[in-house]
């Protein structure tokens, strides 16, 4: 079970990272390379009224490197399958979960149901090894379980840049916490078939997702390595991306997304929390339809 949560948790970060890219393509909008404005709006390029098909599909697979847990020093690499799906540029399966998004020109806004994977609190005892799902430090905080959320979303592009903002809401037993995030980002074409996507973003949780990650009850302490600590609200983390996606042809592609992060306020605080800085790669090849 836990391997299987890591990878559905693993395959929603990497659909993130490759479809709002995709949206954007050649083979989408029937043009040639040459002739697909990047810093049109993903609207702009929808292939819904103009004879093309309504669906854009992605299907291929994917390699991830990423922390054994927010706030390791420790790696893991997870295999993952990619799909992702959109309808006449309105309903999705892929960026972030499932997803209703209503256009304006530049403007977009949007509901959507996401998933929250959780955490596993060992490692089969094996230490944490490289595709072991959990992290034998993490021993006596008990595992988290993993949770739906309820999302709402905006984005504005305003001429490269694309501006967006989300929140959620969790409905698990154990994290029924909030999360916000900010970013910004700004597609850049290289050549004809490559485009490179470098991001900022910033994330923030309420007290009661603080203390679920971060925070170390003293039954927690009791158990653990780690001593009592008591998280509040406040930035988890801020980060760096870059995406850089390769067209093969009309349909094969392939993808490298690379993020750092540093942790903040509780997140770095906390005693849980080895290291403030982490990274995670990806790597996909693919075939759009």
């Amino acid at each position: 079970m836990q391997i299987t949560l890591l990878r559905l948790t693993a395959f929603l970060l990497a659909c993130s990272a490759v479809t709002p890219v995709l949206a954007q393509t050649p083979a989408q909008s029937g043009a040639k390379p040459a002739d697909v404005d990047i810093n049109n709006s993903p609207s702009s390029v929808a292939t819904a009224g103009n004879g093309q098909s309504d669906w854009d599909i992605n299907a291929g697979a994917g390699f991830m490197m990423r922390p054994t847990f927010a706030g390791s020093d420790r790696y893991r690499g997870v295999p993952l399958p990619i799909f992702t799906a959109r309808w006449r540029n309105t309903l999705a399966f892929g960026e972030n979960g499932l997803t209703a998004t209503y256009h304006d020109g530049p403007f977009r806004i949007g509901v959507g149901a996401t998933f929250d994977g959780g955490r596993e609190d060992n490692g089969g005892g094996s230490g944490g090894g490289l595709f072991d799902g959990g992290d034998d430090r993490l021993n006596g905080l008990g595992k988290i379980d993993w949770a739906i959320g309820l999302r709402g979303f905006t984005g504005y592009r305003y001429q490269f840049l694309d501006f967006t903002a989300s929140f959620t809401k969790f409905l698990g037993d154990q994290n029924d916490g909030m999360q916000a995030q900010i970013g910004v980002s700004a597609p850049m074409r290289l050549d004809d078939d490559l485009i490179l996507i470098p991001n900022l973003r910033a994330n923030w949780a309420n007290q009661k997702y603080m203390q679920l990650f971060f925070g170390v009850t003293p039954l927690q302490a009791s158990r653990s390595i780690f001593p009592v600590f008591n998280a509040s609200s406040g930035l988890t983390d801020v980060g760096f991306g870059v995406n850089l996606i390769y067209r093969f042809d009309s349909n094969w592609f392939a993808a490298v997304n690379a993020n750092g992060s540093r942790m903040m306020d509780s997140a770095s605080d906390s005693p849980i929390s080895i290291t403030d800085y982490s990274a995670t790669t990806l790597a996909v090849i693919g075939y759009h339809f």
